[in-house]
């Protein structure tokens, strides 16, 4: 996974401790970023996922902060689809708390203690 150009769609840039190690993300403001901000979907296989699990909770948070910028000067796909998809989850009898968590959700990994993307299952399941 390339964290890089994942924060780069969503208009974010890393925060660096005093060691160069990425320790938090700060939202592109968007007269600032000069683009639309674009949404993401992540896949992860179960060997990333258990070496750099911790990248998760940077990227989650990268995701929230794109889903609720006040962009007003250029598109921002990801609060656009996460308020959609909020909207869908109310109407189909989820409370405010898990719509609102589920809205913004865009890492999708296999089970713990399993390797792999899960793919080859997943896919002829879809009809």
């Amino acid at each position: 996974m390339v964290e890089s150009e994942i924060l780069y769609f969503l208009g974010v840039k890393p925060v660096w401790d005093n060691n160069d190690r990425w320790k938090d993300v700060e939202l592109i403001p968007s007269d600032e970023l000069g683009r639309p901000r674009i949404d993401v979907v992540i896949t992860t296989s179960g060997c990333y996922r258990d070496m750099f699990g911790y990248k998760f909770e940077l990227l989650e948070k990268a995701v929230r902060l794109a889903a609720t910028a006040n962009d007003t000067e250029h598109q921002n796909d990801v609060k656009e689809n996460a308020d959609s998809l909020y909207q869908w989850l109310i109407e189909n009898g989820y409370n405010e708390s898990e719509a609102q968590t589920l809205s913004t959700v865009r890492i999708f990994t296999n089970d713990i203690g399993t390797a792999g993307t899960g793919l080859h299952d997943t896919v002829p399941a879809s009809d």
